[in-house]
């Protein structure tokens, strides 16, 4: 009974690091993000860091262009649904359509008043004082707000050719279906 609690309880943690990963990511962002393709590989590179903290949202695999995960699209649709979030589509000079992802003020209100403490305090504690933090969740939740603040810092501006060779690099088994290397 105590085992079936466990996995119900790591079912719902990956749910919710599943929904709340965008909205930090963007939150961290500034609230936006340019780009399908760089959103889905700052969402990589934040799940393989939250992997180290138990916490693994998505299963990326290597598609066109590196990792992807199809649940990260849905999951995006899900907060535009909710009011969340908003997209928009333009033209980039090459006259292809890119696909912009920016959190609405709602979002911005949702995700400050879930975080268990200031924004500002997340990345000032260190490993210390984050077990004084009152539930599993809270903590969970500030990790996966570090996570993320620390992605978009280190990989945020990067361009995305960049960042590409840059994952490549890194994991190279995510590079094997890339239309990009030959």
């Amino acid at each position: 009974m105590e085992r079936v609690a466990r996995q119900r309880n790591q079912t719902q943690i990956i749910m919710h690091a599943k929904r709340v990963l965008p909205l930090s990511l963007l939150y961290n962002a500034g609230g936006a993000i340019k780009g399908r393709t760089r959103f889905q590989k700052l969402a990589f590179l934040a799940d393989q860091q939250l992997q180290d903290e138990g916490m693994d949202p998505y299963d990326f695999i290597p598609y066109d262009y590196g990792p992807f995960d199809k649940d990260l699209y849905e999951t995006l649709e899900y907060l535009e649904d909710q009011g969340l979030v908003r997209s928009e589509t333009t033209l980039t000079y090459g006259g292809d359509e890119r696909y912009d992802y920016y959190l609405t003020k709602i979002g911005k209100e949702r995700y400050s008043e879930n975080l268990p403490i200031e924004a500002d305090e997340c990345t000032s504690l260190t490993e210390e004082d984050l077990p004084d933090v009152q539930s599993e969740g809270k903590l969970r939740f500030i990790k996966l707000h570090r996570i993320s603040k620390s992605v978009v810092e280190d990989y945020g501006d990067i361009p995305i050719t960049n960042l590409l060779d840059m994952i490549y690099e890194e994991y190279p088994q995510y590079a094997e279906n890339s239309v990009l290397t030959g």
